[in-house]
Parts: structure tokens; sequence; C-alpha cells
């Protein structure tokens, strides 16, 4: 499947941007306005699964990719499990952007990889999908993301290991519970990863303080300084 995106080419290196779950593009590429996203070259893809409602597209998503998938993301209790589900739309998605990034001729070791939310995972799903063909990203930025796939993912975290990454989560986020977060910490911790944590007091979103914090972690990764 070919994915479509967004570019904004600041001369710099790469940046691959995720969206969320019943976001699109559209929702995270205004973060190119800001001076330090800015001067990447930022693809900000469209997650492939259009979610329909009351006979309308209110977004996309990356996963799950069947209707009662999605019924039960809107509805039911499918983020409260994130750990126990290992959705075929996770690995697919990864695959799919490893395409994408092959096709844009994306220098994958000097590139950036970040993702909010549902994409936070997805980031983290294609940095291990790449990792294994010996080209790990340079860095990760996870905004308000969480653990999935539990058991395949603690086996292979290590992959990330040494790799720097900015996490952030709000303290009242009702999306994704902090706890999952810190969850997802914990594993990055356990890999060995260069982990930047900035737990916010605000609910599933990034504000302004995360995004400049997110700015001095990508001057350091520039500098060598993390």
């Amino acid at each position: 499947m070919s994915v479509e995106f967004r570019e904004h080419d600041g001369g710099g290196p790469p940046l691959v941007l995720l969206h969320g779950f019943g976001a699109s593009a559209a929702d995270l590429y205004p973060l190119t306005a800001q001076s330090c996203i800015g001067r990447y070259r930022t693809v900000v893809p469209e997650a492939p699964k259009l979610i329909r409602f009351d006979g309308r597209i209110v977004g996309r998503a990356w996963f799950p990719r069947d209707d009662a998938g999605i019924e039960r993301a809107l509805f039911g209790g499918y983020f409260d499990t994130l750990r126990e589900l290992d959705p075929p739309g996770l690995s697919e998605s990864a695959d799919e952007l490893v395409d994408l990034i092959d096709a844009l001729e994306l220098d994958t070791d000097d590139a950036v990889f970040a993702g909010f939310s549902q994409g936070a995972m997805v980031a983290v799903e294609t940095a291990m999908a790449l990792a294994k063909q010996g080209r790990r990203p340079k860095a990760l930025i996870l905004f308000s993301g969480a653990m999935i796939a539990g058991v395949r993912w603690s086996r292979d975290i290590h992959l990330l290991s040494g790799l720097p990454v900015f996490q952030s989560h709000g303290r009242f986020d009702t999306v994704l519970a902090p706890q999952q977060g810190e969850d997802l910490g914990r594993e990055l911790d356990r890999a060995g990863c260069r982990r930047r944590f900035l737990q916010f007091d605000g609910p599933h979103g990034i504000p302004e303080d995360v995004l400049s914090e997110c700015c001095s972690f990508l001057s350091d990764v520039e500098t060598g300084a993390v």
C-alpha cells in the first residue's frame, strides 16, 4: 500500500512525523512552523485506514484496520489493553513506512522519527523494523505514547539500545493513561536508550513547554550532546 504524505523541506536531515488515531497529517503538519522542526526535511505521512462515523470520514488510523476494531477503538476499551495487543496493522504500518522512506531515499542514519499517541507507537515499531535491517534512526521523539505488543516489544526493544529518546506524557491524560507511558519508559530504559522524559500538567496533547523541551532535545541530538 502506498502512503500519502505531506512534506516540508527545510533543507536539513529527515524528520518523519506520525499523527495519532482519529487525526491526519494536517494535525501535525503545523509543527513544521516551529523553527527547530522547520529546518528539517519533514515528512508527515497519512495513516492508511479511514475512520468513518455516521456516514462521514472523521480521521485516520494506523491500526486497527478492521471495522470491528475501529468501532472498539472509538467506543470500547481498545486503548486500555494495548500491552496485550499486537494488531497486524502495527507491523504493517512499519513496513509501509520503511517502503516510503526508501522511495523518498531518506538517510535513515540521520533521521529522527517522531509521533504523537498512536503515531508514537508506530514510530517505535518502525525504528525497530529498521534496526533489524542494520539502519537505525538517529533519535526518537514520543509524544504521549504507550507500550503495545508487550511480548514482542519486550523481546526486541534491545535493538534500540543507546538511541536518544525524548518522551512526554500528560499527568491528566485520559486517552492513554500516564501509567501506559511509564510502562513504555521502563522498557526503553531497560533497553539502554538515552531517554529524556517530561511529564506535564495537562491532558492528551503537545503543549508549548513540551515543544520547547523537544527543540532543546533536537539541538542536543544535532550537536551530539545527548
